[in-house]
């Protein structure tokens, strides 16, 4: 089970490694902590990804 959880604009409890999808582009996650940001307003999907850990997804509007 992903632990993963959305605390305002910070992902904690991240499985590390991992991989954040953001709005479909994949990023490299070493940290079990990710601040996002996103330099354009709107509804933004973000996904994080550690085979075989079970995918979490979440919403960010801004």
């Amino acid at each position: 089970m992903n632990q993963a959880r959305l605390d305002g604009m910070v992902l904690r409890d991240l499985p590390a490694p991992c991989v954040l999808v953001l709005d479909g582009t994949p990023y490299d996650c070493d940290d079990t902590e990710c601040e996002l940001s996103f330099s354009l307003p709107g509804l933004h999907h973000v996904q994080v990804e550690a085979w075989p850990v079970q995918s979490a997804a979440f919403e960010v509007a801004t």
